[in-house]
């Protein structure tokens, strides 16, 4: 991904920036632990908020 796509990304996203792979791990280990045993079943949509055209 060329520097300017990603800035271009990056305005897209409530945080400023894309996500790296720490963001989506730390999803799946939540989801992993006992705190995340009643979510089952579930499309989650980890995206950041990232606005997309529909």
């Amino acid at each position: 991904m060329t520097d300017e796509i990603r800035g271009a990304m990056s305005e897209q996203t409530p945080a400023g920036h894309l996500a790296g792979t720490e963001e989506p791990a730390r999803l799946v280990a939540f989801l992993c632990s006992p705190q995340g045993q009643w979510i089952n079943g579930q499309h989650l949509l980890s995206n950041g908020g990232f606005r997309t055209a529909l």
